[in-house]
């Protein structure tokens, strides 16, 4: 009985040692993040700006929250946006066109206000570009838009910037002090009919990488005039034709006129220097193939820039946070116990029954031998 007290108290003193382990480094992530959020709120007190068009298309719903557009080359189209602060203070806010190009990672992204305009950015004229405006408070602008005449058949992208003319300062208790600067952007996309064309290609292959991290660059351009949103492989072999790598490419939109140096990731077994063949299979638009092959040569330098801080590697597709790590270890560990002293219970459960069953037999044969003569008393009657 001694043993198996000591041996109860002992699952579960373990099992509260690790609840209680786990308990603090949750609320320690918790804090964690809380003082992140305490940061984040300081900033809400601040004008808020969005921006919406003031008529849509019932049949292309995505027409309530960015423009699409149709027009003929030298055509003007005049457009409403509607502007609203929806912060807690009053503010001002500039409004002004941004140019869209595909970010290297394929994807639309906005350049900034400095920048030149292009595309249907340098269509659009706003006729007043400074507002100031209170909280809940809401006004249209007109957009002029336009078309050039030798816009070509296709699609056309650009936006409509909305930016805090106050940026706002994220202040704490702490000696670091942020400055939060807010823009709001519409896509505008202008279609021009006409006949268009799917047309993607690559411009070469090279060794990239930085920060112990290897990677191919897939130089790419859409020479067509629609979106596109391409996919594909790219194969390794080395100077033996032994292949090495098969990396998958599961890439965004590619907008038209626009070039890119898509980064792909080199996995498990990093590529030493040398001299490689290059096989890519890319599949866009309406069941278009292309098959790019041609020698890579990563060179000691562009090893070097990729691994300077450290040996060869590359990124692993199922890659954690440390913190993710340790907390389901932790979990794992409670999760044991647990399960360990459920077993335990079953065990001495199983063995209590055991010791009874014998206890009862062995009464059983204590009393025939106290009184042997029992049964036969009764026979004799």
């Amino acid at each position: 009985m001694i043993h198996k007290f000591i041996m109860e108290r002992g699952c579960i003193a373990i099992r509260l040692t690790c609840l209680q382990i786990l308990g603090i480094f949750l609320v320690m992530l918790f804090l964690t993040n809380s003082h992140s959020i305490v940061y984040a709120h300081s900033a809400q007190n601040q004008p808020e700006f969005t921006l919406q068009p003031v008529t849509y298309d019932s049949a292309q719903p995505a027409t309530r929250s960015y423009f699409i557009l149709t027009a003929q080359p030298g055509a003007t189209l005049l457009e409403n946006v509607r502007v609203t602060n929806v912060g807690t203070t009053t503010g001002s806010v500039n409004v002004y066109p941004v140019s869209a190009t595909t970010a290297q990672a394929s994807g639309i992204t906005y350049l900034s206000q400095n920048d030149p305009l292009r595309d249907v950015a340098a269509w659009i004229g706003i006729k007043q570009h400074i507002l100031t405006l209170a909280p809940g408070q809401n006004q249209v602008i007109q957009l002029k838009i336009a078309v050039p005449g030798s816009a070509y058949s296709g699609q056309h992208m650009g936006g409509i910037g909305a930016q805090s003319v106050t940026p706002s300062a994220a202040s704490g208790k702490g000696t670091l002090r942020i400055t939060v600067l807010t823009r709001t952007i519409i896509a505008v996309q202008v279609n021009v009919p006409g006949v268009t064309t799917e047309q993607m290609k690559i411009t070469g292959i090279k060794a990239g990488g930085s920060g112990g991290y290897q990677s191919l660059l897939v130089g790419m351009a859409n020479t067509g005039g629609t979106m596109l949103n391409p996919n594909g492989a790219l194969s390794i072999k080395d100077s033996q034709g032994r292949l090495l790598q098969v990396l998958p490419l599961k890439m965004g939109l590619i907008l038209p006129d626009t070039s890119i140096n898509y980064p792909v990731s080199v996995q498990k077994q990093a590529l030493s220097a040398g001299d490689y063949q290059a096989s890519l299979t890319l599949s866009y638009g309406h069941g278009k193939i292309l098959n790019y092959t041609s020698k890579l040569t990563i060179t000691q330098d562009q090893v070097n820039q990729a691994f300077s801080n450290g040996p060869l590697q590359a990124p692993t597709s199922n890659s954690m946070p440390l913190w993710q790590i340790i907390l389901v270890a932790l979990a794992a560990i409670v999760v044991l116990f647990v399960i360990g002293q459920k077993v335990y219970t079953m065990i001495i459960a199983r063995r209590r029954k055991q010791i009874g069953n014998t206890t009862q037999s062995q009464d059983e044969v204590n009393n025939t031998t106290a009184h042997p003569h029992t049964k036969k008393n009764k026979v004799a009657r």
